[in-house]
This record gives structure tokens, C-alpha cells and sequence, in this order.
């Protein structure tokens, strides 16, 4: 194991971190300025941070040579540090071990973050580490940019857009039950289900966790951008799997018709009118009467079977502009003193965040329905827009050789309108979510 540092404090604003990803499946989502300082092969890496101080190293191991991978996890605890205790749970699927670490004292000590991971899914088994660390004295100050890195892991493809090690620990800490019914409106559908509040929280702190790392890269111009994507992303993991149920609820109440009104009968809404403004205008003024409540368990559904599913809307723009018009009923919220975002769960649930929360919260649900959506952030309006890939008239954003179709969350109108005054393309820029 490298546990060598230098000590140097120079910031390389050069450098943009990536996506990196190994033959061995797996990938990691470094913060920016994160650099391959050394690799061995397909089995050792070693990166180092952009204070050239932070070090992330992860190394593969032959589970031939381990009678388990309980005895590897020993055999690791006694070369790094006897005395750290191992919190043990799944991770994607897999046996997983994380602990926080210190090797040796004074100048050369060292402490972090460790995370063993018994990859016996992939084609050729493996035991991985990860260790997220630095100098013992600058733990404390620097443990969000080292727990940010070791989050930024993923086991496969797969699992790309799922939390990482550190926030999936924390999930797998809580302790069973904390389910609360929740009633959500959409349009005259009434939604009744549960959710687990302390879900929101994990991802809270998460949001301002990842915020503060986000902080020191305002006075680096060139990673800022980069940097702030990573924020997004990151959010994005954490919270898309506990929109699902919702997602559901929504897409049936939206096929069905119950959210302007009428009764559930199985099938599906009518395909797109010519007029893409007939639907958006609908959103707004759905017939008077009582709510109607979404059965239990039901999902968008096929025509041809019935049974719920996830899949492109029957009318694509008529449903981006239904659930933007529930965005823009949310309670408008702001924290100024901390990152300013609420995180997608509690945004959805408790229908309140600005418009970041919000646009996240519809680049999820569209995404669950096949409908590619994203974020567009402007530095100078200090504003978030969301961003669709569907067709019909309206402002248009260019990004990734794509024009997205622009929705704003805060005003009561229609997708495609955007304030004359935030109409400057350069302005902008654009963030999406390839999971």
C-alpha cells in the first residue's frame, strides 16, 4: 500500500477531474482537481487531491489467497491499524466494510477513510480497497473533500446512479420502521403513501456535506463548473432510487386522468394534440370537483396489459408540463446560510425548495419515465432552470448536440417560457445525468 505523502499546497487549476473507470467494472466520480498520480496495472491506483496533499488509492485483491472475506477484512485491519472498528453491510448487493483509519504519528501520520468490498459478481472475483486520506493534522479540516472522494465510487454500470460507500453506510445504520404516510396533490389526483423522512436527512447531509466541498472551488474559475456538475450528480445518486414509488404514483395519476378529475380506468391518457399549449394550459385549470385519489400500488399502465410500468408517457410534453406545474406549486423555500438546496426527497414529499431542489426533482421523475431531462444553472442570475428533451415550441437550450426544451420551476407558466431578462444562452450552462 502507497502511504507516502508530500506535502505541498499548491492548487493545479489545470486540472478536471473525470469519470474514471476500470476493466474491472467499476468506476469513481473524483471531486475536481483529483489527478492518477500512480497505477499498477488493472489493479492499483493512486490519485492524489488538488491540494496535493489528499490521497485516494484503491487496490485489488486475489479472494483466493483469504480463507473469506471476513479474514481479508482481519488481515487489512492488522497491516493498517489494529485498533479501528469495522461497520459491516451490504453494498450494492455485496458484502462491503468501512472504517475510519490512522497510521503512524507526528509529521508522518496518516488518517481516513477505508472501505473494503467483496466484488464476487463481476466475471473475475475480486476484494477491492479504498482508502480516502491525509495528513493526520488536516483530517478534521479536510474530511468532507476525503469522504466526497470515497463517495464518488460505484461497484459497476449498474450502480452508477446509486449513493456511494460513505452515504449507503449511512442508510444501512438506520434502524427498521420510520415509514410516515404522506398525501401529495398532483393536479385534482390525491397521492397517499409513505416515506421515511430519515432518508431525507442522510440526504441532507449529504447536499451540504458535498456543498462545503464545493465551497474553495469559487476561486478557481476553470474547475467551478466542472465542479458544480459534481455537486448535481452526486445529489442525484443519492436520492433517485426513494423517488421511485412516487414516480409511479404520479405517472398513474397523470395516464389515468385522476389528476384533472376523472375516475381511474386502467388505460392509458391520449397520445400528444396537435397543439403542445393545450396540454400545458391544462395543468393550470383542471376541471372543479372533489379529488381524485390514485389507487394503491398503481403505476403508469399498459394498454396492453394492464399492469404498472415505467416507460415513455403517452404524451411526452403534456406530462413534462403537468409535473412542472406541480414543481411551481411547491412552497418556495431558501437557506442562504448553508447550501441553499433542499434535497430531492424532502423537496417531492413536502413540496418545498427553490429552484434547484425542484428542477432535480423533475430531472428524476421524467428520467424514471424515459424522458431525458437535466439542469441548467446560471452564475449570473444566480437561477436554475430544468431542461427536456421533448419536442414542440418554446425557448430552447443547446447542449450535448441536443436542444432541450427550458422549464421554469418558480412562475406559473408553461414549459418553454423563460424571463425575457435570463434569455442569454451564455448565461448558462447545462447538467445531465447519463445513469
Amino acid at each position: 500500500m502507497v502511504l507516502g505523502l508530500c506535502l505541498l499546497f499548491a492548487w493545479p487549476a489545470s486540472l478536471v477531474a473525470e469519470e474514471f473507470s476500470s476493466e474491472r467494472g467499476f468506476f469513481i466520480d473524483l471531486p475536481e482537481g483529483y489527478q492518477l498520480l500512480a497505477e499498477g496495472g488493472a489493479n492499483q491506483f493512486v490519485f492524489i487531491g488538488p491540494d496535493q496533499t489528499a490521497r485516494l488509492e484503491i487496490k485489488i485483491f486475489d479472494p483466493g489467497r483469504y480463507a473469506s472475506f471476513s479474514a481479508f477484512a482481519e488481515a487489512i485491519k492488522a497491516q493498517l491499524d489494529s485498533r479501528m472498528q469495522y461497520q459491516s453491510y451490504d453494498y450494492a448487493g455485496r458484502g462491503a466494510r468501512l472504517a475510519n483509519f490512522t497510521r503512524g504519528s507526528g509529521a508522518a501520520g496518516v488518517s481516513g477513510h477505508l472501505f473494503l468490498f467483496n466484488q464476487t459478481a463481476a466475471e473475475s472475483p475480486f476484494f477491492l480497497v479504498i482508502m480516502s486520506y491525509t495528513v493526520a493534522s488536516r483530517f478534521d479540516a479536510d474530511d468532507d473533500f476525503l469522504r466526497s472522494a470515497l463517495d464518488g465510487f460505484s461497484a459497476d454500470g449498474t450502480h452508477r446512479g446509486q449513493p456511494g460507500p460513505i452515504s449507503a453506510a449511512a442508510l444501512a445504520s438506520l434502524p427498521p420502521g420510520g415509514l410516515q404516510p404522506q398525501r401529495i396533490r398532483f393536479g385534482e389526483a390525491v397521492i397517499d403513501l409513505a416515506w421515511d423522512p430519515r432518508l431525507a436527512a442522510v440526504a441532507q447531509d449529504l447536499v451540504e456535506r458535498e456543498f462545503r466541498v464545493l465551497l474553495p472551488y469559487a476561486e478557481v474559475p476553470e474547475l467551478l463548473e466542472s465542479a458544480m456538475r459534481r455537486f448535481y450528480r452526486l445529489v442525484y445518486r443519492q436520492t433517485a432510487r426513494g423517488l421511485d414509488e412516487l414516480g409511479l404514483h404520479l405517472s398513474a395519476a397523470w395516464e389515468s386522468g385522476a389528476w384533472k378529475g376523472e375516475a381511474w380506468t386502467g388505460v392509458e391518457a391520449p397520445v400528444d394534440q396537435a397543439s403542445p399549449a393545450a396540454g400545458a394550459a391544462a395543468t393550470r385549470q383542471p376541471p372543479a370537483g372533489q379529488p381524485t385519489t390514485v389507487p394503491a400500488g398503481a403505476g403508469s399502465v399498459s394498454q396492453a396489459s394492464g399492469q404498472p410500468r415505467y416507460g415513455i408517457p403517452a404524451a411526452s410534453r403534456a406530462y413534462v408540463a403537468a409535473l412542472l406545474a406541480w414543481t411551481q406549486s411547491f412552497v418556495y423555500e431558501r437557506d442562504p446560510a448553508g447550501s441553499d438546496v433542499v434535497n430531492p426527497l424532502t423537496a417531492a414529499f413536502e413540496q418545498r425548495g427553490d429552484c434547484d431542489s425542484r428542477a432535480l426533482v423533475l430531472a428524476i421523475l421524467l428520467r424514471q419515465e424515459s424522458v431525458d431531462a437535466g439542469v441548467m444553472i446560471s452564475l449570473v442570475h444566480s437561477h436554475a432552470l430544468a431542461m427536456f428533451d421533448v419536442p414542440g415550441l418554446g425557448a430552447r437550450f443547446p447542449y450535448v448536440e441536443r436542444q432541450w426544451l427550458v422549464g421554469e420551476t418558480t412562475a406559473a407558466v408553461t414549459p418553454g417560457q423563460i424571463a425575457q431578462s435570463q434569455s442569454d444562452i451564455a448565461d448558462w450552462f447545462g447538467i445531465t445525468f447519463d445513469y
